[in-house]
């Protein structure tokens, strides 16, 4: 485990580094990703990936607080992690479209799988959002 912490530590001083922040609770505890989130830009990370939570399968107004609510507390960075195939929901483009008012939201990576709603999703964002 210390040299996978050394060599994380090395990548982070030499490459930009994106850390994946699912928390504890199995996802579902949103104190945890917070306090991860602040862990990660505290060992240097350049941008956070915050996956939907899962389990409780929240709605479309939870995912907004969700993000929101990690984005007023990080000065990192926040890539949106939308995978419906792990967490039972999927982000719809109305709600990417209120999150891209969040200037710490920046991106969104992308896994539903569904072109015309990735397509929907960019018209709405209007290039407030990178789309990975």
């Amino acid at each position: 485990m210390k040299k996978i912490f050394a060599l994380l530590l090395v990548a982070l001083m030499l490459l930009p580094c994106i850390v994946s922040c699912s928390g504890g609770g199995g996802g579902t505890v949103i104190n945890a990703r917070g306090t991860a989130s602040k862990e990660a830009e505290k060992l240097g990370a350049d941008g956070l990936l915050i996956v939907t939570p899962y389990y409780n399968k929240c709605s479309q107004e939870g995912i907004i607080k969700h993000y929101n609510y990690i984005a007023q507390r990080v000065s990192a960075p926040i890539i949106v992690y939308n995978v419906p195939s792990r967490t039972g929901v999927n982000i719809e483009p109305a709600t990417y479209a209120a999150l891209a008012d969040h200037p710490m939201i920046q991106g969104i990576k992308e896994a539903n799988g569904n072109i015309s709603k990735i397509v929907e999703t960019v018209a709405r964002v209007r290039g407030k959002l990178d789309l990975y």
